[in-house]
């Protein structure tokens, strides 16, 4: 099989590119035959741009499907009001932390926080200022804390710290910031305008021997109810289990 390609002139003067396969033919005579057949290469050059603009949607539809995928993962485990983790979330991932801390012997602290007097702002000012509260105190944590640290929305007026790698006096420094940033300065919207403080209560793996990460976490909760029995507004740790 011999293969050409040809230029031939039409009747309105365009030229157009025809491919020809030439191959032997046997006929009924001594004399060989040749046979040919010609195709048109525009329609191969069409059909290749249009295989082209095809790959080029595909992977544009593929890019903007991965690109959907990943907000959606990324609504499925963040707190839509503060853009902090949601409880769900937080949970997943303070477990990863918890076999960290307890392979590796490292330390791990939980700072349980809880906006003092949340009701009353809502009652005051609306909820909408107290949705904005919300948004701003996550914030002021993200300004107050360290990248490694897992911050979340543990529910209600409640917000929580993970800090891996932390002892336990670094972790009251790190509540006590956390203190700080929100009692220092109002919360200003429009014409609203409110100071708001929180209570935080504070435990870590050096104070105890915790069976599982719930166990920490409920001692972190203990130490909240005493930062609120306290008078609120303060920093209160785990005093460890009763004797």
């Amino acid at each position: 099989t011999r293969q050409v390609e040809l230029n031939h002139l039409t009747p309105d003067s365009r030229t157009i590119s025809l491919h020809y396969s030439f191959f032997p033919a046997s006929g009924a005579g001594e004399e060989p035959l040749l046979a040919g057949v010609a195709r048109e290469r525009s329609g191969d050059l069409a059909a290749l741009l249009e295989t082209i603009q095809l790959n080029l949607d595909l992977e544009m539809k593929q890019k903007e499907l991965s690109e959907a995928n990943a907000r959606l993962e990324q609504l499925a485990i963040t707190d839509q009001i503060t853009d902090l983790y949601n409880r769900h979330y937080f949970f997943q991932v303070s477990q990863h932390f918890w076999e960290e801390a307890k392979r590796y012997r490292l330390p791990l602290v939980v700072i349980l926080m809880d906006i003092d007097n949340f009701k009353s702002v809502n009652d005051q000012h609306g909820h909408l200022f107290g949705d904005y509260v919300l948004k701003d105190a996550s914030r002021r944590m993200r300004k107050n804390t360290r990248k490694s640290d897992i911050l979340a929305r543990f529910g209600g007026e409640e917000l929580i710290v993970l800090a891996s790698n932390t002892d336990i006096l670094t972790g009251q420094v790190l509540a006590e910031r956390l203190r700080l940033s929100f009692g220092s300065e109002p919360f200003v919207m429009g014409s609203s305008s409110a100071m708001v403080t929180i209570s935080a209560g504070i435990s870590g793996t050096e104070l105890a021997e915790f069976a599982t990460f719930d166990a920490l976490l409920d001692s972190s909760d203990q130490a909240l109810y005493g930062a609120k029995r306290a008078g609120k507004n303060c920093v209160s740790t785990y005093a460890g289990p009763p004797r």
